[in-house]
């Protein structure tokens, strides 16, 4: 009975995607990529891969880009088979972070997580890194996790829908660095963490590329307002 579970029968195949996306930002759009490879292949498995965005720090439902689908157009390769596929697409605020989550659609409508067996990274989805807006608000604390030494985390504001986390350490030197400011400056106040995802990271690489930490205006968890703003609206606010 046992072995019935585990085994599939004899004669049945299952396929295999590994995949994710990256995201480039290109004036006011995304440039998405999903690209990976396809195991086992089925004829007429997929039809075609869908987009699901979400905004980071923002109080609003994710949602399908139903009108904006990748092709499903895998190629032969050494014994498996390959794909990639490309859309641009305009966000609905510049001045926000946005993750992108694909997926894939069978011919019957249903879907499909993708999974990206990359080294220690299995996350498929991508992570926009515009410069705009923070990926991460928190308050910085003591973290005792590093033996012998001082560290720090960003313990995030998941009540105010930040919901992308970053779990590495802190050290003190990368603290005033990023943020400009003394540790007694910085600790215990809320920031806003600046940056992006990294792609297929070995055991023990972290997970994200830290760009900068700013102290938020009243010190006190909030969602990013969802008014919309144009990139060059944004850009000359700081002209």
């Amino acid at each position: 009975m046992l072995a019935s579970l585990l085994c599939p029968p004899v004669g049945t195949q299952a396929s295999q995607v590994s995949g994710a996306a990256s995201v480039t930002c290109v004036g006011d759009a995304h440039e998405v990529h999903v690209a990976g490879s396809y195991y086992e292949p089925i004829p007429g498995e997929y039809d075609h891969i869908l987009l699901q965005r979400l905004s980071i720090g923002v109080c609003e439902p994710d949602e399908f880009l139903t009108d904006a689908t990748l092709p499903w157009a895998p190629v032969a390769e050494h014994g498996h088979e390959t794909f990639v596929a490309t859309v641009t697409v305009v966000p609905p605020g510049p001045t926000r972070v946005y993750r992108y989550v694909p997926w894939l659609v069978r011919p019957d409508g249903s879907r499909v997580a993708m999974s990206h067996y990359c080294d220690a990274d299995w996350r498929s989805y991508a992570l926009t890194d515009c410069g705009t807006a923070p990926f991460l608000r928190g308050r910085v604390e003591l973290d005792w996790s590093c033996p012998g030494k001082l560290c720090f985390r960003v313990a995030v504001c998941s009540e105010d829908c930040w919901d992308e986390s970053y779990w590495d350490p802190i050290t003190i030197e990368q603290l005033t660095a990023l943020s400009g400011l003394t540790v007694g400056e910085v600790l215990g106040r809320v920031v806003d963490v600046y940056g992006g995802r990294t792609y297929c990271g070995m055991p023990g690489d972290p997970g994200y590329v830290l760009t900068r930490m700013e102290l938020v205006e009243g010190d006190a968890c909030g969602p990013v307002p969802v008014h919309a703003t144009s990139w060059g609206s944004f850009k000359a606010m700081y002209r």
